[in-house]
């Protein structure tokens, strides 16, 4: 985003940065973003973390770590259940790679990163199959109930507006959609 000038009797100043500007990702309509807030909690924890920079900053910094990154795909691809888990000591990249499999998986976010050169020569193995992720949760600070919230919003299940979420009514529920489900957590 570029730096305006306040005006034209020379302040020089430049204008504060919105810190709720968030541009555009794609060609995206209001639905596709509640659709995409619904299902992918902590989006721009997700985002931030797979451009390889912080709040308040731009550009797309992520490199390295193909080896993770094909296996993870490989596995998202193929596994018809399961658990994969990711685990490294702080600041190893784990939640780098897992936001790059999240954001990148949504056709609006990969369609930016495309349009802004960021995948120019990244192997495509390294680029996880769009669509294949149905819920993303960010739980640092939430509790069970929060993150059960988020699936039930996300897979349109019923139970949403419950005070209380019974685990055993999602899972059930998850079952009865008869087609693979992948959810990813990070920050546990």
């Amino acid at each position: 985003m570029p730096n305006l000038s306040c005006d034209e009797k020379g302040l020089g100043k430049q204008f504060i940065p919105n810190p709720r500007f968030h541009p555009v990702v794609g060609v995206e309509d209001v639905e596709t973003r509640r659709q995409l807030d619904n299902a992918f909690d902590g989006m721009q924890h997700f985002e931030l973390a797979s451009k390889g920079i912080e709040v308040g900053e731009t550009g797309w910094y992520f490199c390295g770590r193909s080896r993770i990154l094909g296996e993870l795909n490989e596995w998202l691809k193929v596994a018809e259940s399961g658990v994969t888990i990711v685990t490294g000591p702080p600041g190893a990249g784990k939640s780098a790679v897992i936001g790059r499999l999240v954001t990148l998986s949504t056709s609006e976010y990969r369609e930016t990163a495309v349009n802004v050169g960021a995948l120019e020569g990244i192997p495509d193995d390294t680029l996880p199959p769009e669509g294949v992720i149905d819920i993303a949760i960010h739980s640092k600070g939430k509790t069970l109930d929060d993150c059960l919230r988020v699936i039930v919003k996300g897979l349109k299940l019923q139970g949403a507006d419950e005070v209380s979420i019974d685990p055993d009514e999602v899972a059930q529920q998850i079952g009865e959609l008869d087609r693979r489900i992948t959810i990813i957590v990070d920050a546990l």
